[in-house]
């Protein structure tokens, strides 16, 4: 199964998102990320699949200074918590997490599409935001007891907490099940 995006049409490009995308992508290897490979393309894969819609709700300034919170926070969080100086990682997927947890909150409701290849045919099912939340959290979790230090684990719950609490505010557009049914209608007129 490779997850591919999200089920919320956007009305703008995700520049924001875009742009991290390609700063983690370039940053992380040369920065020597704890936690290998497995964790810099999960951070890339969840940012892949959610952000957009965040950004898209939030607008792209709002983004920006969201993104910028959940990373701060999280960076201190780990620092404060005895982290060994890799400010930068915690900052980096503690904005992923923030980007989770706004997700969350503004589209609990939401589903990632999924392509499923197999030997003769490949289909695409609409996988629930909780299995793929679920998904993330094993993974941390995973990464934490392979050795990732506990502190960047307890940051990015400090991240994802402040999405949750931060994004319904934030929002500018908040796309409801009844307003994109609405908009099916409007189209097939």
């Amino acid at each position: 199964m490779i997850p591919v995006t999200d089920d919320i049409p956007r009305d703008r490009l995700p520049v924001v998102t875009f742009a991290l995308l390609a700063a983690i992508a370039v940053v992380f290897p040369v920065a020597g990320l704890e936690g290998g490979i497995v964790a810099v393309l999960a951070d890339l894969l969840f940012l892949w699949l959610l952000g957009p819609t965040v950004e898209d709700a939030l607008g792209r300034p709002r983004f920006a200074a969201f993104l910028a919170a959940g990373g701060g926070l999280a960076a201190l969080v780990q620092l404060g918590l005895g982290g060994d100086g890799h400010a930068a990682i915690a900052g980096a997927t503690g904005a992923v997490a923030a980007v989770l947890g706004a997700y969350v909150r503004l589209y609990p409701w939401g589903r990632v599409l999924a392509v499923v290849l197999a030997v003769l045919f490949s289909t695409i099912v609409a996988v629930p935001l909780a299995a793929v939340l679920g998904a993330w959290a094993a993974l941390q979790v995973a990464l934490a007891a392979l050795g990732g230090p506990a502190a960047l684990l307890a940051a990015q719950a400090v991240a994802f907490a402040l999405g949750a609490a931060a994004a319904r505010p934030l929002a500018v557009q908040v796309k409801t099940p009844e307003v994109l049914v609405a908009r099916g209608r409007a189209a097939l007129s």
